[in-house]
């Protein structure tokens, strides 16, 4: 399995390492401005492409077939699919968490995000959503074997829209709560997601 990974990653390691280095540099210019949460959302954005970038690519070089005259079964390939996705997300929620945590200590209090919301609570409610995207695009994939990633995302990304027009929206508790909610959502709808992408690989015809 670990050589499965291993192949996404040579796969798309120039690309990983170009888009990590460039949104890297980003936060640093972001984070100290108080605005560290559009940061977090273009990173975790990026971390969702990459499992659905190395399907496609599976898809046209057409090592789905091949795959499965490996000595590893169906679930063994659906599950490092998924282990790939979530080390590229758990690398970019690691990255956003030190950078929230550093706006949190040494940014003044109220400035150190958009809106005068905790940092952390920006944090928690990005990677919750973005969880959740890639929990949904990859079930779609496996289901219907089509790349939705894009119009997730820009679903997701609405969210920072509501709370700017909405003002009740405006109140840090309410953004907490809906943060929390992201947040268990996408945890939960990781093992939804598996079952469903698990159902539909093990009847995928790759003639």
């Amino acid at each position: 399995m670990n050589g499965l990974i291993l192949k996404d990653w040579l796969y798309l390691r120039k690309v990983f390492l170009i888009l990590g280095g460039a949104t890297v540099i980003l936060a640093g210019f972001l984070v100290p401005m108080g605005l560290g949460c559009i940061s977090y959302m273009i990173m975790a954005f990026f971390a969702v492409l990459m499992p659905v970038n190395a399907m496609s690519i599976d898809g046209v070089s057409r090592f789905d077939r091949y795959a499965l005259a490996l000595p590893r079964t169906r679930r063994e390939i659906a599950a490092a699919r998924y282990q790939f996705g979530l080390l590229c997300f758990g690398a970019a929620a690691a990255f956003c968490f030190a950078a929230a945590v550093l706006a949190q200590i040494f940014l003044p209090a109220g400035h150190a995000d958009l809106l005068g919301i905790s940092p952390l609570i920006w944090w928690a409610g990005i990677m919750g959503g973005t969880l959740l995207v890639l929990d949904v695009t990859l079930a779609v994939f496996y289901r219907y074997r089509v790349n939705i990633s894009v119009v997730a995302i820009i679903a997701v990304a609405i969210l920072p829209n509501l709370v700017v027009y909405m003002p009740d929206l405006m109140k840090q508790p309410m953004v907490g709560w809906i943060a929390v909610v992201l947040a268990v959502a996408g945890l939960a709808g990781l093992w939804v997601s598996w079952r469903v992408s698990l159902a539909a690989y093990e009847r995928w015809d790759v003639n």
